[in-house]
């Protein structure tokens, strides 16, 4: 009877665990999805000091490292482990482009191209966006055509065909498509960026600034700066510094220097740039 009762004990207690588990995955999910990274930590470290080898909860701890600009630390995380599904693997591969490691993201698809499959759009883009880090323009444009061939309206991947005709030199082609892609998407904070970065290859650096500023003013509420308003917010004060707007750059360069505070010099260090 002592043997049964603590089998029995032991079933609930592993039930109950289980049960924390998922509890902590779907609030942390939802605290993701809402902005809320400090609070979508929480809640993955949590279930992984249950189980340290939680799938599930390493690719959400995953994705908020790579969003704030971690990918090495994502990567640590994920290697650790065997992850065998497809939200583990295209985590792997965003991890592996934050990094730079564009080889090793064509790899894994090719590798796992039993898994990859269930998503084939997201194939493409890792390949395009892969390929553009390898310079290699020609198949990175066949990526993304492949791209909109199965999903014509992909944002993603009209942003990186157009990033294609950016770096060919066609530069009034990429700014009447970007014209174009933001009369159907005027919340695109990519088209506004890669806009921004147009505008500065043609010279015309006040249109750049109003190009990055509507980039900046879109990018969503979140509880931290992410890497990619904070690559934003450096675009902006360059340009602004290399109007001679100092002081303009110092405003955002202020708004940098309190989302970090323990980032030693980063006011002298912009002072002495402008």
């Amino acid at each position: 009877m002592a043997i049964l009762l603590a089998a029995f004990v032991a079933g609930c207690a592993k039930q109950e665990t289980g049960a924390d588990i998922k509890t902590h995955l779907r609030t942390g999910q939802a605290f993701f999805e809402q902005g809320q990274f400090n609070a979508t930590i929480i809640e993955a470290r949590a279930a992984l000091q249950i189980d340290p080898n939680n799938e599930e909860a390493s690719v959400l701890l995953a994705r908020v490292q790579i969003t704030l600009g971690a990918p090495q630390a994502a990567l640590a995380l994920l290697e650790r482990i065997e992850g065998t599904t497809l939200g583990y693997f295209e985590t792997l591969s965003e991890a592996y482009l934050a990094r730079g490691k564009f080889a090793s993201a064509l790899l894994l698809v090719r590798q796992h191209a039993d898994v990859f499959k269930q998503d084939p759009v997201k194939v493409e883009l890792i390949n395009g966006e892969a390929r553009l880090g390898l310079r290699d323009v020609a198949e990175a444009r066949a990526a993304y055509q492949r791209a909109l061939k199965i999903d014509p309206g992909n944002v993603d991947a009209q942003i990186g065909i157009i990033t294609v005709v950016t770096l060919t030199g066609d530069l009034e082609g990429a700014e009447a498509r970007l014209k174009k892609l933001l009369e159907t998407h005027p919340e695109s904070v990519d088209a506004f960026t890669l806009l921004g970065a147009v505008y500065v290859r043609q010279g015309r650096y006040d249109d750049a600034e109003s190009a990055l500023t509507d980039a900046v003013s879109r990018m969503p509420s979140t509880d931290r700066f992410t890497r990619k308003r904070v690559v934003l917010i450096q675009n902006l004060i360059r340009l602004l510094a290399r109007q001679g707007r100092s002081g303009e750059a110092l405003f955002y360069q202020e708004m940098l220097a309190d989302a970090f505070p323990n980032a030693e010099g980063m006011r002298d260090k912009m002072s002495e740039v402008i």
